[in-house]
């Protein structure tokens, strides 16, 4: 059991004897808004998915990427099952970047056209 459920059941057990707020936060070490917060939900149990959410393993990109270096790395967050950007922050912070280069031209190709048409007339 970790120490936030702990806290939050000896708040409830507390509340139940009869203790004030105040003598709960000073007894256990805690801030007031905790005790308040505790007493407002009747549940010492925390909401599903309120935790640390689960990132990447350092180890598991480095080997993706060295399997893989001409590989995006939208296409190694996709196969990875991550977001964009926390991919981009993982290879970032292996101090590692990224091999592939897409050239992406200024104007679309249907206005280049146009626009050349336009300057020969």
């Amino acid at each position: 059991m970790s120490a936030e459920k702990d806290n939050r059941i000896a708040i409830h057990a507390l509340l139940e004897a009869g203790k004030s707020p105040t003598e709960i936060s000073a007894q256990l070490g805690v801030a007031r808004s905790t005790v308040y917060m505790a007493k407002r939900k009747n549940s010492v149990e925390r909401k599903a998915g309120s935790g640390k959410k689960p990132s990447l393993n350092p180890d598991d990109v480095k080997e993706a990427i060295q399997a893989e270096p001409l590989k995006s790395i939208r296409t190694h967050a996709k196969d990875m099952g991550t977001l964009v950007t926390t991919m981009h922050r993982a290879v970032h912070n292996l101090g590692a970047t990224s091999l592939v280069r897409e050239e992406r031209p200024l104007l679309p190709r249907g206005l280049r056209t146009s626009s050349r048409l336009r300057r020969a007339s």
